[in-house]
């Protein structure tokens, strides 16, 4: 079984949110939801806002990874370097659900919850690592 490189992985999910959102700059209106209640905006600030996950995103791409091995030794007293880096591209999957999430909503008015995605999206990451690492000890 070839190995996943979750550091080229995390680079693309990068890549890929900084593009989105420079796209997403010149189509959404000058007005953009970016806060829900359910389905229903509880926050909408200027466009130039859609800039604010991407460089979360960035801001996270670097300093994930020591937060993630300082949060893993805490809680066992031991870490583990391909756990951290997963951790980290689970953190930038869900930058990126966000920023799709921003753009479908104020473009196509998406009415499904974030909340539920995210929830989602969290499950699936859990069942996938725990298929990744089961043989692992941490």
């Amino acid at each position: 079984m070839k190995k996943i490189n979750f550091c080229k992985a995390t680079t693309i999910i990068l890549i890929i949110n900084v593009i989105l959102s420079i796209v997403l700059f010149f189509v959404v209106p000058d007005k953009i939801a970016i806060q829900w209640v359910g389905t229903s905006p509880s926050n909408a600030v200027d466009s130039y806002y859609v800039f604010l996950v991407p460089v979360l995103s960035v801001l996270f791409a670097f300093t994930g990874k020591p937060i993630f091995t300082m949060f893993l030794f805490r809680l066992w007293n031991r870490t583990n370097e391909h756990l951290v880096t997963y951790l980290n591209l689970c953190l930038q999957v869900v930058f990126l659900t966000c920023e799709i999430y921003i753009g479908l909503y104020n473009l196509c008015n998406f009415n499904v919850a974030i909340s539920i995605i995210l929830i989602v999206e969290l499950m699936i990451d859990v069942v996938i690592g725990l298929k990744l690492f089961h043989n692992q000890s941490i």
